[in-house]
């Protein structure tokens, strides 16, 4: 049982992810997940649940000695895709930060684009 105002529970929906409860806790959530970016076009998801006026910012780092170039899509729960990054994240790293007009199921699409190859990486979901 939650503690009184503390909003809806929120789970993301990737297997062995922690979770996340409470609207207002501190400090913010952080997801963290360390992935292999296969190249364009292959992308994976990664889903996790937000509500209107959470401010969402997800990285994607790559393991620097692999050469892999990052890209994000954050697609909304209707599948509209709201933003998306290739290099903001410094170097070759993608970043995403926004804050959501609707409450529900976001994915984030990630991958290794142009001649750079596959390789791992890091993708960070941080919510507030």
């Amino acid at each position: 049982m939650q503690p009184a105002g503390a909003g809806p529970a929120r789970h993301p929906s990737t297997t062995g992810s922690p979770c996340r409860t409470g609207a207002t806790q501190t400090p913010p959530n952080i997801f963290n997940s360390f992935v292999t970016m296969r190249e364009f076009p292959d992308e994976d998801p990664y889903f996790f649940d937000l509500v209107a006026g959470d401010r969402v910012v997800v990285t994607l780092d790559a393991d620097p000695s692999a050469g892999a170039d990052p890209f994000i899509r954050l697609v909304d729960p209707s599948g509209t895709e709201i933003d998306f990054d290739d290099d903001d994240g410094g170097g070759l790293n993608s970043l995403i930060d926004t804050v959501v007009s609707q409450s529900g199921t976001f994915t984030v699409f990630y991958q290794s684009v142009g001649s750079t190859g596959p390789g791992p990486g890091q993708i960070t979901v941080l919510i507030n």
